[in-house]
């Protein structure tokens, strides 16, 4: 018997054939579909666990920088406790990274690009994160309460921590992830070919083959449908477990979010303590300075003043996050004289950049009269914190302070300007530096005061007041920082023709 010019023996080896075929690319489908979804699982577990590590190098640094304080014994043993757990976490992770695994699964290995990221000079991941645990160790066996601020270990720490590491630890979290995304894409492009072949060789045979192999395939179709079920169903568990975790790191981050709160509310609360002590010595200093008759003496004391007056400053920077964290800051909203604000600005400044060699000017094109609507206090501290940056980036030239007429969202206002000519800044760092602890790495800055909270300090006081702040610079055209304010109700109307400004000093 003959079917379709062929025996039935030939048939048979073409059914039996067309059975394996299938039959090889349904279980090769189902492999890839395995290696997808474990590929990814090891692809999440690896990304959780670098940002672990950009996590543990901020939190290292966090405990670091608090055995350099006063505090009391017993918060020094919580801090060095918590350093340790840091330390052996860390050590735990970058072992893992290392192997290219979680640390909790199978490890799937380093590509070349990440071998080279890791070990290649002159940056390379695994000996930086090697020097900044030995300087954790190193700060951990270190016996004095408190720590220098000075020590190597410490300052290593409190350098890299926050920022370079944090930096090359990002780097390496977004290769992994680009790397994982393009390993499970390959992966679903092989899942996708097969099934394709998959289909074709189905449609072929049921061309080529009569009833019997029809019906084969018909069976064989009903088997991929059921298989496609399984897979649907272990998909859909595999989301409830992902809906789990999302649950679970929800819950986490809360727990987080309320741990900073209370943090900051500790921090806004010893504040006062803390600043005192600083504040007495600030005194004492210049009650010694007036009575102090020998001039050998009157340089020493000089510098102990201002070192004093620096370090009560940067811990008010320190904590005035926390401050504002807690909404302990109120804005005390009264009417004032822009003209009084920019002359009490300038009698404060124009010695301090006279003494750098600057040139200090002043511009003030207002009507006579005005008023704003803000709280002085907050306002000034913005507008100090822009002098004092230009006056402090600014090696040769000049500041000016301005206040010129503008608008705040279709309302008159006032513009205050404040503009050097230093070296400027480039636009990519233009958002960046008004992050906390941000600073921009040019050798043409001096970074020897100051902790990066400045100018993110001065945009969450002006959020608070409502008020507008903007930024116009361009690398080596000195920079523009400006505070926009309302007029208050009763000034907002146009100038009149009969009213003249008030001449800017030139």
């Amino acid at each position: 018997m003959r079917i379709d010019g062929g025996d039935p023996t030939r048939m048979a080896w073409r059914y039996r054939l067309a059975l394996g075929l299938v039959a090889a690319l349904a279980i090769g489908s189902f492999l890839v579909l395995t290696q997808v979804i474990s590929r990814e699982r090891a692809t999440a577990g690896i990304i959780n666990v670098s940002g672990q590590q950009r996590f543990l190098s901020q939190r290292g640094a966090l405990f670091v920088g608090r055995l350099t304080y006063p505090v009391p014994a017993q918060d020094q043993q919580d801090a060095r406790q918590h350093l340790a757990e840091v330390i052996a976490q860390m050590r735990s992770n970058h072992e893992a990274l290392l192997k290219g695994g979680s640390g909790t699964g199978e490890a799937i290995g380093l590509s070349p690009a990440m071998a080279r990221l890791f070990h290649d000079e002159p940056s390379a991941i695994d000996r930086r994160v090697r020097e900044y645990l030995a300087a954790m160790e190193a700060v951990l066996t270190d016996p004095r309460a408190p720590i220098p601020r000075d020590a190597p270990a410490v300052a290593l720490v409190l350098r890299e921590g926050p920022g370079p590491l944090l930096d090359v630890l990002d780097h390496a979290v977004a290769r992994f992830q680009a790397e994982g995304e393009a390993a499970v894409d390959r992966l679903h492009d092989l899942h996708i070919a097969l099934l394709i072949a998959t289909l074709l060789t189905l449609a072929l045979e049921a061309l080529l083959i009569f009833q019997p192999m029809a019906t084969a395939a018909r069976r064989r179709i009903r088997e991929l449908e059921n298989a496609s079920l399984a897979l649907k169903a272990a998909a859909e568990r595999l989301e409830g477990e992902v809906a789990a975790r999302t649950v679970e790191l929800q819950k986490a981050k809360e727990h987080a979010e309320r741990a900073n709160v209370a943090k900051a509310r500790f921090l806004a609360t010893a504040g006062h303590d803390l600043l005192q002590p600083i504040e007495s010595l600030r005194l004492l200093a210049g009650s010694i300075t007036r009575r102090n008759r020998d001039p050998a003496l009157a340089s020493p004391l000089d510098d102990m003043r201002k070192a004093l007056s620096g370090m009560r400053g940067l811990l008010g920077n320190l904590l005035d996050p926390a401050r504002l964290d807690t909404g302990s800051v109120t804005p005390q909203l009264q009417d004032v004289d822009p003209v009084v604000l920019v002359d009490d600005l300038a009698r404060e400044f124009e010695p301090v950049a006279e003494d750098k060699g600057l040139g200090f000017g002043v511009g003030i094109s207002l009507p006579e009269g005005l008023r704003i609507r803000t709280d002085p206090v907050i306002t000034g501290r913005i507008l100090r914190n822009f002098l004092s940056n230009a006056v402090r980036y600014t090696a040769a030239g000049s500041v000016t302070l301005s206040a010129t007429p503008a608008e705040l969202d279709g309302r008159p206002a006032v513009r205050f300007t404040v503009a050097d000519t230093g070296p400027g800044i480039d636009p990519a760092d233009q958002e960046r530096i008004f992050a906390e602890f941000t600073q921009i790495d040019d050798a043409r800055r001096d970074r020897s005061a100051g902790v990066g909270l400045g100018l993110s300090i001065a945009r969450r006081m002006a959020q608070i007041l409502e008020h507008d702040l903007s930024l116009d610079s361009r690398p080596g055209e000195g920079a523009r920082f400006a505070l926009t304010v309302s007029l208050a109700p009763a000034a907002r109307r146009p100038l009149r023709s009969s009213e003249k400004p008030i001449p800017a000093d030139d």
